[in-house]
């Protein structure tokens, strides 16, 4: 299973402005993984020394990363994308960052200055970002490569191979995606196999979806017990009122699932324990609420799928702290 399309460290960064653009989307029709990509559409390139890119060049593999300002994860991958860039430049690769943002958003974003390691020099976003950038407000793009069931995640990518052709969507790590491209470009990459596993995958999460809606919790216990990604979703979406008010927001359901969901990866899920956390903090339990905010936060230092909630977690974990003081 292509678990990597929805991953729990995206589940909670949909597009804010998801119906914003909703004409235009409509009006594109979504590519299929197999199918020829001509172009993509971009309004307004970011830096001025950005080639513009309009009609795809054959012989160029690209890697659209569909990114956003608000986006944790999109953020925290930045350097490691354009090391990525950097190492494949020579084969043809050109790595595309596209938001639906606004230019003057995305460029004040950019110029702010990033968050810094211990002894380095300040760098700016501009300095982490090494790779072409576009703004795309009416969201053309994104509603031409990626389905409909993943289109609001951020982040997003896409792979269009040398013959312009969509061979890949999805989110994985960094590792993952280094691996599939130098599938892409050896050859090696068997696109009709990837397409048949990727509509699979779509109807899966079109049940997630499905149960997320309509609060189908049995049905989630029923056929999704080890899916710690919908598991944890779950258990986020009650614990902390995330996303349009449930119907049935039931603490015990939270705690199981959350449980369940720190179970599947050997009690080690940052953002299971960050539930976990948050429910015995609403129990009144501080104490524990501490420590497995503690472990979370510890987790979340050296998995590099978590790092970027590293900052918000350590936030959420001194409350804690200073509500343990006021007792």
């Amino acid at each position: 299973m292509l678990s990597f399309i929805l991953p729990f460290v995206a589940i909670f960064f949909g597009t804010p402005n998801a119906d914003a653009a909703e004409t235009d989307r409509r009006a594109t029709r979504t590519l299929a993984i197999g199918e020829r990509v001509e172009a993509i559409a971009i309004e307004q390139w970011v830096r001025l020394k950005d080639k513009p890119i309009g009609a795809l060049e054959r012989g160029t593999v690209y890697v659209v990363d569909f990114w956003a300002t608000w986006c944790v994860p999109c953020i925290a991958a930045m350097d490691k994308i354009s090391s990525l860039q950097e190492r494949y430049a020579e084969q043809g690769v050109q790595f595309v960052g596209i938001t639906d943002e606004k230019l003057p958003t995305v460029v004040r974003f950019l110029s702010s200055v990033a968050p810094g390691e211990e002894g380095q020099k300040p760098r700016t976003q501009y300095d982490r970002a090494r790779f072409v950038m576009g703004v795309d407000t009416d969201a053309s793009t994104a509603a031409m490569l990626l389905p409909e069931g993943v289109r609001s995640i951020r982040p997003q990518y896409a792979i269009i191979d040398r013959d312009g052709t969509l061979a890949w969507v999805g989110l994985p790590t960094t590792g993952e995606l280094a691996e599939i491209l130098d599938a892409v470009l050896d050859g090696t990459w068997d696109t009709d196999a990837y397409r048949v596993e990727f509509e699979r995958e779509l109807a899966l999460v079109a049940e997630r979806d499905r149960i997320m809606a309509e609060e189908d919790w049995a049905a989630a216990k029923a056929g999704f017990w080890e899916d710690e990604d919908l598991l944890g979703r779950i258990a986020f979406a009650i614990a902390f009122g995330f996303g349009k008010p449930l119907q049935n927001p039931d603490k015990g359901v939270a705690l199981e699932f959350a449980t369940r969901a720190n179970e599947l990866k050997d009690g080690r899920n940052p953002f299971a324990l960050h539930s976990l956390a948050k429910l015995a903090s609403d129990r009144g339990e501080i104490s524990e609420a501490i420590g497995l905010q503690e472990r979370a936060v510890e987790i979340c230092k050296t998995d590099p799928a978590a790092a970027g909630f590293l900052d918000y977690y350590s936030s959420t974990l001194e409350q804690y702290r200073r509500a343990g003081e006021a007792k």
